[in-house]
């Protein structure tokens, strides 16, 4: 497989560092000393083989799963026995795999849930924004979430993320569940979120060519490790084999 230096620019720029992640489930260890940095203002893929961690990469960044050793930091701070809560303040949301939203509730009190302390005219302009970005946000803001299809979950739970207005996202599948016909609209978003709102991201992903076009770095993950790192450009049919069939 072929390897490059890690992001040029996120040598001195990165938003997110991660030095030497070791993590796991009970006694298993999942990652074994995984490094990388992502540089401010940018989008990374995370692609690998299923069970290769890249799940647990982003729930022990995001305070989910307790890092065994090493280091992670954003924007400068040690995120090392932070709660969720407390890295959403910071300006870290993650979005988790699976179209999580609450079935009960309607899709604009799921996106208004977590707006603690925003005003009724903050909320509105952010129900705006999401309704301007996602279709489905905007054709079923009073449906219950619950009747409303895989990819429609999806588009509101990025929804959700995003009404945090976050510095970072952290995306685990942003395409489950989504019809073939949406994926490239929805990644085009993200990647306008990406370019107009400054939103960073680290997008864990199985549909590599669709990520591919808006990532500016990609990081390959197999069985714990960091064994490619490089421009979408250099994952070339070869390399995407050896990767994931390695």
């Amino acid at each position: 497989m072929t390897t490059s230096a890690p992001q040029p620019s996120a040598r001195n720029s990165a938003l997110l560092h991660v030095d030497g992640l070791q993590s796991g489930y009970g006694k298993k260890e999942v990652l074994h000393i995984v490094s990388f940095a992502v540089a401010e203002k940018s989008i990374v893929a995370m692609i690998g083989p299923n069970g290769s961690g890249k799940s647990t990469v982003l729930k022990t960044v995001f305070g989910l799963m307790k890092a065994w050793r090493g280091g992670i930091e954003f924007d400068g701070q040690s995120c090392i026995g932070k709660r969720p809560p407390e890295l959403i303040e910071r300006g870290l949301v993650y979005s988790p795999q699976g179209n999580r939203v609450f079935g009960d509730l309607t899709v604009r009190q799921n996106l208004t849930v977590s707006l603690r302390g925003v005003d009724k005219a903050g909320r509105n302009e952010r129900l705006d924004e999401m309704a301007a970005l996602f279709p489905a946000v905007k054709e079923f803001m009073k449906n219950r979430a619950g009747n409303l299809s895989g990819g429609e979950k999806q588009q509101v739970a990025l929804a959700m993320a995003l009404m945090k207005r976050p510095r970072m996202l952290l995306l685990d599948e942003p395409s489950l569940g989504m019809a073939p016909n949406l994926l490239s609209d929805v990644f085009a978003r993200l990647r306008q979120i990406n370019q107009e709102k400054n939103v960073t991201m680290l997008i864990v992903e199985h549909k590599v060519r669709e990520v591919f076009k808006i990532a500016d770095w990609v990081l390959g993950l197999r069985r714990g490790e960091i064994v490619a790192s490089g421009a979408p450009a250099i994952f070339d049919d070869a390399n995407l084999k050896s990767l994931f069939l390695g």
